[in-house]
């Protein structure tokens, strides 16, 4: 049982983690973009340029990675579950993780491996930050072994759970260990020796949170083992498929609203880059006045990135209402580092067509505006 002084002060380290993130969001979300274009413009054979900015640009994202788990560490709503097949978000979640590194990943994923039902973004976050920590005890090298399994437990199982279906995800370092003395809080974000850490409380807190469980073990000089046990529904099949993601050029005209000037002026300049036309207002007034004399003169936009938050101003939700009004079939991105925010984790409920969580790369713009082409 957890006692009452600790939990009061979890809640109080989740608010601060919350407002720490959405600081480091607002100057991250300039300086990534900045970077990432900054290395797209370097002429070929700058080689000693092009080093320095790949990694200034590695040390961003991993900047961006600790605004995530500080956000999902501040986030307590319950996930939106969505069945889903496993393989290929593992799969994407660790390759991602692996870049600016001289790691690689050995997958033992099972072919038929169960559906579970999971809030995806949550669980992205998760895997993301388990590879990352297993990277920090490989130092960067070596082997991450990333495995999947489905599993029939017993009522008397030694893991507490209810008797039935799950699935099992395992990530295992070469690292140096952690002292079985250390191992029992290794998920207690109050632990205050360095083997604790956000990024393993956070993901002890989604997958309780998921009905499941998480387990460290570790020997010492050989490394340590995370297992993530989730639900399953075998049974079950989810809607869709996992098609890759082209990422080759796009042309258009994008209307970007956000109100700092800094994530303003680089989404400009990344969207420029990419071969679209941009207009960038500051409101949701001009949003909306924008949008509607582009219909006007029949040159519309293709897309709309509106930024969730305006303070003092007209928001991406009211905005969006507006603009639906002057064409049903607008095509609306929201934009926020608010990651709890219902409107980000079910962005089609509200009428969007995507989001684009900050701080965003050039890569992260390329890739959605590709997709939904």
């Amino acid at each position: 049982m957890v006692e009452p002084h600790r939990t009061l002060e979890r809640e109080g380290l989740g608010l601060l983690a919350g407002r720490i993130a959405r600081e480091l969001e607002s100057i991250l979300g300039s300086m990534l973009g900045c970077l990432s274009l900054a290395a797209a413009l370097v002429p070929p054979g700058s080689l000693g340029a092009e080093e320095l900015l790949n990694r200034a640009e590695k040390g961003a994202l991993r900047a961006k990675n600790l605004t995530s788990q500080l956000s999902s560490f501040s986030d307590t709503r319950e996930p939106v579950r969505r069945l889903t097949f496993l393989r290929k978000l593992i799969e994407d979640s660790c390759r991602f993780s692996l870049i600016g590194t001289e790691a690689t990943c050995d997958f033992r994923i099972a072919a038929d491996l169960w559906p579970v039902e999971i809030d995806r973004k949550q669980l992205v976050e998760v895997m993301i930050c388990l590879v990352s920590n297993a990277l920090q005890a490989n130092l960067d090298r070596g082997e991450v072994v990333v495995g999947a399994e489905n599993l029939e437990l017993s009522g008397d199982n030694s893991l507490g759970l209810a008797e039935g279906s799950y699935v099992r995800i395992l990530v295992r370092d070469s690292g140096g260990g952690i002292p079985e003395e250390r191992l029992e809080s290794i998920l207690d974000v109050m632990n205050e020796s360095s083997y604790g850490s956000f990024c393993l409380a956070m993901c002890n807190s989604v997958i309780e949170r998921h009905d499941g469980i998480m387990v460290a073990s570790s020997t010492p000089g050989l490394g340590s083992a995370f297992n993530v046990y989730l639900p399953a529904s075998p049974d079950r099949a989810p809607a869709g498929t996992d098609a890759a993601t082209d990422v080759s050029m796009v042309e258009g005209k994008v209307l970007v609203m956000d109100d700092d000037q800094g994530v303003q002026q680089v989404a400009c300049e990344m969207l420029t880059h990419m071969g679209y036309s941009v207009t960038a207002v500051a409101n949701g007034s001009a949003a909306v006045e924008a949008y509607s004399e582009a219909m006007a003169s029949e040159e519309p936009f293709d897309f709309v990135v509106v930024d969730l938050t305006i303070p003092g101003g007209k928001g991406g939700l009211e905005t969006l209402r507006e603009l639906l009004e002057v064409d049903p079939d607008v095509r609306a991105i929201v934009s926020s580092g608010y990651f709890s925010d219902p409107a980000m984790f079910d962005f089609g409920a509200y009428g969007f067509c995507g989001i684009l969580p900050k701080p965003y790369s050039l890569s992260d713009l390329r890739r959605l505006l590709t997709t939904l082409a």
